[in-house]
Order: structure tokens, then sequence, then C-alpha cells
């Protein structure tokens, strides 16, 4: 998906690594090799002039920077400079590592001459560098007190002889030159050297304030030393700060020690987003991810999601989430949606926390025409407006973010409300959908929910009855229901050449779902079935066409009951037929479906779904020759548990005030008793009680038998129907 971003002619950052595991730490560049924001030739300028300082002399410059600007990263290019030039020695210090002002002193002379010590013992190097190192040590010693001694302290002077012994080591520092003088011969040997000295102290900013004041004391102090360049890197802000009790003061302050500043400004926007894209094209390559829509992408980038990321550090902070995030959610949420509340999530934890109790307001969940809608629109304006709150410097990008991925709320944040498509977000899984937008925010998917791979999967299929066949190959009877049902949104982008493999597929899994009802508002899995099979017939224009597709579909459906469900789409039944083909066409398709019924073997029959609906199609056909063979199948025990079976519903009854709803199993008991007579009826169900075993049964089935028997008896009855009692089928 190369539209997130155009791809630079450098190298990626994360080649040669897969980018589900992407994590970069918030490390600095160590080469101008790795130079994106073309800040070398500045690093090269600021070695030229550490290099070429004034001989003799010491210099002390600052690179001054925001937090996350980059200051580390040039501090690193201008010492691999540096290095480069034959003779320059480089130290590093780092303030983090002390706490006290004593301490501090003390151990930056002493490391710089430990490292110069070092320096000058390597192969080829001037002997006057070990000379100047032994110097520093012996003058931070000078200044150091008593417990520099190693392994001494107060409690040493209580131990016999002990008093003896410091009293020596008192005389033989006593005997040293003072401080002053240690100094000036540090001087001397620092000005003796061929070449400078280069002493790196990076984050100042970052540290105590107390720190920063006898840190700039301590460059104070030993900022001229002869041969000797300071490069130091902080935030102007925080050091000035610390320095007075007015930025003004601590300004003037620091103007005494720095002689040199070089500002580092914010990285060029373009330059940001240009690293930003580039790598985030490398990770949505990688991993998995939702459906991507260009057009979203050219609408939430520019002042919803850039408006976010003014450094690297933002742009680490941010592509190190995403990779996890996609991971979790999968294919189930559109990615530039994604993408968006990443930035949310990421940049404004504040406003991102409040998403969660916000999901009827973003999506619109639950709102009607009716009622008090000025109360819910109130309500929904002071909790957008609560979100754009949190996010404080960032509300801007945040509300262009909302704005565009909720049009619901598109008037509560300087747009307009946009009632779009329920169904079209949720095909499309963008969050506006308030289930996608669950997905997003739990992390994972609901219990029972279909994924959006998997929906994917099936649709792309749609052409290739093998393949859709593969799809449905492996899924529980629950799973193929549900993905059945998410086919139905994609109705608009069924191709035509789509329509004769995937019906018979489509009509051959109705065997294994599910039968009957749950609940008032459900209708079953047949009807879920049965407005994918309309959608898919719409989707031929001309009716000679269709005729013809439905006849060589037929025979690929297993069973006489799916058979069924789709000449009654086409058909022209009243109350179910649609009329997608001729009434004389419905006739003959009919007609031939009742000559399979009729002619079917018995243990056909015995496996019918519907089998009880067929048998109201032959009596609908024919009267006296339906009668004539329902009462000859009748006779076989598993016809007419199956018939039972296929006709067992339930109903349901709840009384006024109460929550708990009362069932009962319910049959066309009146039907069977005209098809078979009432006393032959009774007859076969009492036979039928003595034959079977019924913990052979599946539950279903031995339902529907236990319920005629109820009838039977007249325990049941259908009379209830009248009285409050509602058939779910």
């Amino acid at each position: 998906m190369d539209e997130v971003g155009e791809r630079g002619d450098e190298p990626s950052a994360i080649s040669n690594s897969r980018a589900e595991g992407y994590v970069r730490a918030d490390a600095p560049i160590e080469r101008r090799s790795e130079d994106k924001l073309r800040r070398a030739p500045l690093a090269e300028a600021i070695a030229d002039q550490v290099i070429h300082g004034p001989k003799g002399q010491g210099l002390v410059i600052g690179i001054v920077g925001n937090w996350g600007s980059g200051k580390t990263s040039v501090l690193r290019m201008v010492e691999e400079a540096v290095r480069e030039r034959s003779g320059t020695v480089v130290l590093r210090f780092n303030p983090w590592l002390f706490s006290s002002a004593d301490q501090l002193v003390v151990r930056f002379l002493d490391e710089l001459g430990v490292q110069l010590r070092s320096a000058g013992k390597q192969a080829g190097a001037s002997d006057r560098l070990l000379k100047a190192g032994e110097r520093l040590g012996t003058y931070a010693e000078s200044l150091e007190p008593l417990g520099w001694i190693p392994l001494v302290g107060p409690w040493l002077s209580r131990i016999g002889g002990a008093g003896r012994v410091m009293k020596a080591m008192r005389q033989a520092r006593a005997a040293q030159p003072s401080a002053e003088e240690q100094r000036e011969l540090v001087g001397q040997e620092l000005r003796a050297l061929d070449n400078r000295v280069l002493v790196i102290v990076d984050d100042l900013d970052r540290i105590e304030s107390s720190q920063i004041r006898d840190m700039v004391r301590l460059i104070k102090l030993v900022g001229d030393f002869p041969n000797v360049t300071y490069l130091l890197s902080y935030d102007r802000g925080p050091v000035e700060r610390a320095l007075g009790e007015t930025p003004a003061e601590g300004q003037e302050y620091l103007e005494k020690v720095i002689q040199v500043v070089h500002d580092l400004p914010e990285p060029p926007s373009e330059a940001v987003l240009r690293i930003l894209l580039a790598e985030l094209q490398e990770i949505v390559d990688t991993v998995p991810h939702g459906p991507f829509h260009p057009e979203d992408w050219q609408n939430v980038l520019p002042a919803g999601i850039r408006p976010f990321f003014a450094t690297l550090r933002d742009v680490r902070r941010y592509l190190n989430a995403i990779p996890v995030s996609l991971r979790v959610i999968g294919q189930e949420v559109a990615l530039v949606d994604a993408l968006g509340l990443e930035a949310i999530r990421v940049f404004v934890p504040s406003a991102y926390a409040e998403l969660a109790e916000s999901v009827a307001t973003l999506t619109g969940e639950g709102r009607s025409t009716m009622g008090n809608t000025q109360a819910r629109d109130q309500a929904d304006e002071a909790r957008v407006a609560s979100i754009v709150t949190s996010a404080g410097d960032h509300a801007p990008p945040t509300k262009e973010i909302l704005n565009r991925l909720f049009p619901n709320i598109g008037h509560l944040v300087g747009g307009s409300r946009i009632l779009g498509s329920e169904q079209e977000a949720r095909q499309k899984l963008r969050v506006a959908d308030p289930g996608v937008l669950r997905t997003y925010l739990r992390r994972s998917l609901p219990e029972g929910a279909i994924s959006g791979a998997l929906v994917e999967e099936a649709v792309s299929s749609l052409t290739d009855s093998d393949r859709l066949t593969e799809v449905f190959r492996n899924l529980d009877p629950e799973t193929a229901e549900g993905l059945i049902q998410r086919l139905e949104d994609f109705e608009h982008d069924y191709e035509p050449e789509a329509v004769e493999p995937a019906l018979p597929v489509l009509l051959n899994q109705l065997p294994r779902l599910r039968e009957g009802a749950d609940g008032m508002m459900d209708f079953g899995a047949d009807l879920v079935v049965g407005r994918v099979t309309l959608r898919l017939l719409r989707r031929i224009e001309e009716e000679d066409e269709r005729l013809a597709i439905v006849n060589r579909v037929l025979p690929r459906i297993d069973q006489l009951s799916g058979r069924m469900e789709l000449i009654d789409t086409v058909g022209h039944r009243e109350n179910v037929g649609h009329r997608l083909v001729t009434e004389d066409a419905s006739a003959e398709l009919y007609a031939e479906l009742i000559e399979a019924v009729q002619s079917a073997p018995l243990s056909k029959l015995a496996t019918e779904r519907q089998l009880a609906q067929l048998g109201v199609r032959v009596i609908q056909a024919d009267r006296d020759s339906g009668l004539a063979w329902l009462r000859d199948v009748w006779h076989d025990d598993t016809v007419l548990l199956q018939m039972f079976r296929s006709a067992l519903s339930q109903q349901r009854a709840q009384t006024m005030g109460d929550y708990a709803l009362r069932t009962k199993p319910s049959l066309p008991w009146e039907v069977f008793e005209d098809w078979f007579g009432s006393d032959d009826l009774k007859r076969r169900v009492a036979e039928l009680g003595t034959r079977v075993d019924r913990d052979a049964l599946p539950d279903r089935t031995r339902a529907a038998l236990e319920a005629a028997e109820k009838y039977a008896s007249g325990e049941l009855t259908n009379r209830d129907f009248r009285e409050g009692w509602v058939d779910e089928e």
C-alpha cells in the first residue's frame, strides 16, 4: 500500500528485520551516514570549529535545542567528524552519574585525567597526554576532602594506630603543591599539547536544577584550560531557569560561561514526515491490517495525524506502538482509522481514555429521531468537548481526527454531521460502527464475532465455488452462519460472475446450521441464507439469465429444502417470492420440486431440514395426491420424527412488568391432524414413543417427540397463541 507515503531513496531504518517486531529505542544516530535530517554539514562545521579553536586557550560551545530535537545525534556526528582528524582527543562526561557538587567537580577532573592517561598510553600517542592526565588526577585529589583516601572513613580514627596512619597521609598531602599550583601545572601540560582535547557533556538540561548550577559552575572553573574545548548540549529553558530567578538572569549568567552557541532548529516538518511515512510503509507492508482507503488517508493525514510529529522522538514513540496494535486488532479495523486513533492514544492518552465511555456519542449508537433528541445532543456535545479539552495543546489535530473518523459528531468539532450508512461503516470496518470501535478499544473481537480476515477471504472467493467451499469447510455452524450474515454487508460488491458459483455453496450450508430461532427478534439461519441468496440474484439484471442460472444451480444443491429456498426466493408464492422470474417459470420450478419430493427415497426425506414445509408445498400443489404421498411416507418412524422436528418452534410470553420470559414448544398440530387424521396421528405418536430410543435421539428431535406426545394427550394446545403467546417462527 504505497499510498501511505512515498518511498525515499534512503535505506529503510528497519530493512533486514521483520516489521512486526519493530522497536526502535529512543537512541541517537552514531554516524553521519545515518543522518536523514541533513544535519551532517552542521556537525562538520562545528567539528572544524572545535579542531581549529584558539591555540592555547579554552573554548566552550553550546548546542541548544528543544527536547527531542536531535541534539545528541548532532553531538555524535560532531564526535565522528572530530575523531576522523588525527590527533584530537575526544572525552565524554556524563553528569547523571554524580550527585553532590563536591563529587561532581572532583569526579569530572578525575574522569578527564583517567581518559587522558588512557589516550596517552595508546601506541604513538604523545607523552604530554599522559602527563596532562596525571596532573589532572593530582589536581582532583587536591580538591577532594579526606574521603578521597581509599578505604578511609570516620571510623578509622577510632581503631588502634589509625590516627598515626591518617596523620602520615595528611602530612604527605600537605607536602604537595596547593590546589591553585596544581591547576597551573595542569594548564602548563595542556598548553604544551599539539592538538586540542574535546570534552562532550550531553543532556545538561536533564539533571536536577541544583546539579545544573553545579555543572555550569564547574565548566566556568575549568573552561579556560588551554587547548580544551567543551561541547555542551542542552535545552535553553530548563538551564536558564536553574541559573537565575528569571530566565533573563539565567541567560546572562550562561553567556559568561559559553562563548559560542549553535541553536538547533526543530527538524524540518517535511523531513520528519518523510521518515514517518517511509518507516510506516515498512510496517504496514509486513503486518496484517484492515482495509486501506486512500481517500480517507489523504483526508486524515494533513491536519489530523501529521501535527503530532515535531521530532524524530515523536516518530519513534508512534511507530513503536503501531505493529503491536495492528497485530492485536488484525484485520478488524480499517487501517486509516487505526492509525488515527493510535495517534490519539500515544500522544494524548488523557483524551484516549475517554473514548471507551463515548462509543454511543461517537457512533450515534442508540440515537433515534423519536423522543428527546435535544437532551441527547446536549449530552453528546458535553462528551465531545471533554475529549477535546483533555487533548490540551493537541486539541486541533484531535478534533480533526474525530471529525474524519466519526461523521456523526462532525458538527460538534467544527465540521458537519454526516449520517452515513451503518452497513457501509460495518462493511469497511470503520470505527464509526460501534462494534468496530469496541473491537479497537478492547483490542479483541467480541465473543462470536466474525473476523474481518475471514469475511474478506469469503468475499474474494464468491466467484470460485471450490475455494468458497474450502472457506466454509472447517468452520463450526455458528461461525458459518455469522459469516453468511456478514456477506450481506457486501451486496454492492457482488460481481454478477459470483452468483452461479456462490449460490449452491451457501445453500448447501443450511443442513448444518442451527434450526429454529433465538428470541423474538431472530428469524433463524434460513432467513440469513435467504437474504444473501436474494441479494446475489438481484445482481443479475436480465430475467432470462436469472432463470438460466437457477436451473443450472438447482441440481447442485444437496437438499430439497435448499432447492425450495432458492425457488421460494425467485418465485411467485404469496408473501414469500420476490418474482425474479416469470410466473410461468415459477410454476414450472415448483412442479419440478414437487416431483422430486414425491419421488425421493425415505432415507433422503428423513434428513430434510424443512420436511414439514416441503409437505406444505406438496399439499398446495395437489391436495389429493399430496395427502396420499404423506400418508404413505409417515409410516416410516424416521420420516415422521423429522416431520415433527422440522415443524418445531418455541412460543414465548411475558407478563407486563416482568423481565422473565415463559417459553413452551409449539407444533402446527392442527395441520398434522388435517393431514393424517386426529386419531391416526395420536396412534402414530404413541407408537413412536414405544419404538424409539429417546436417549439416542438428538436433542431437538427428542424435544419434538415430547411436544407431539403432549399435543396428543391434550396437555399442549395452540389456543394460547391468542392469549399473549408469540410464536418465534
